[in-house]
């Protein structure tokens, strides 16, 4: 790999490791019985820092002409994590 596909595939893995700390930090609040709701909030914090991420890491590769398959691959576990079992779990534990 060339650093022109280090660098987005860096923010991919970034947006990945907010989409795992949301979940971390959902599951702590479900275990904190009366004070969950600064980590919820946390968590959507987290979630909305992975969205940013996510949008960013594609206009960094496009930019630096550093698309990959990888990066491709990479993306849709982020997306899958981040955008889909995240929100659901912290719905789930708010609801």
């Amino acid at each position: 790999m060339t650093y022109r596909q280090i660098i987005p595939t860096s923010v991919t893995l970034a947006a990945m490791l907010a989409g795992f700390l949301s979940m971390l930090v959902t599951v702590e609040g479900m275990r904190e019985t009366a004070s969950g709701h600064p980590y919820y909030r946390w968590a959507a914090l987290l979630i909305m820092l992975a969205m940013i991420l996510d949008g960013l890491d594609g206009n960094l590769a496009r930019l630096l002409k550093g698309q990959s398959d990888f990066g491709a691959e990479l993306d849709t576990y982020v997306d899958m994590t981040a955008f889909g079992i995240s929100p659901a779990l912290l719905i789930f534990a708010v609801c």
